[in-house]
């Protein structure tokens, strides 16, 4: 049982670093907003793919989930008290990634990816 008691603490330890995780976001005009996946959740589905040249299979693991970008800092950390109502837009993320084994931190994978999409950025972890 203390086993099982450490896995749920690990767990909740992950849970509770993936909510701090998040990105300021740097534009052009010099604006900055604030980006993450608190409030969205992410799916994730296991699929094989056929590799034809030597008849081997491998795993693909697609996820798919929703990154809130708000107005500032500010209503990010207010979003307790004001809901969504900072929310400037939303980004869609779907990718997937080929691993032999289910990969350990999917959410650092979608932070990652989504920096390749933006102009400049500061991680805020």
């Amino acid at each position: 049982m203390k086993r099982l008691t450490n896995l749920r603490e690990v767990a909740r330890k992950k849970i509770f670093s993936y909510v701090k995780m998040g990105l300021i976001i740097h534009l052009p005009n010099e604006v900055n907003h604030y980006a993450s996946t608190h409030v969205s959740e992410m799916t994730c589905r296991k699929s094989s793919k056929h590799n034809v040249d030597d008849d081997t299979y491998s795993n693909v693991y697609n996820y798919n989930t929703e990154i809130n970008v708000w107005g500032d800092v500010t209503s990010y950390n207010e979003r307790y008290i004001s809901g969504d109502v900072g929310v400037v837009y939303r980004v869609i993320m779907n990718f997937d990634v080929e691993a032999d084994t289910y990969p350990t931190d999917p959410l650092a994978l979608l932070y990652a990816k989504y920096k390749t999409t933006l102009h400049s950025y500061t991680d805020d972890i």
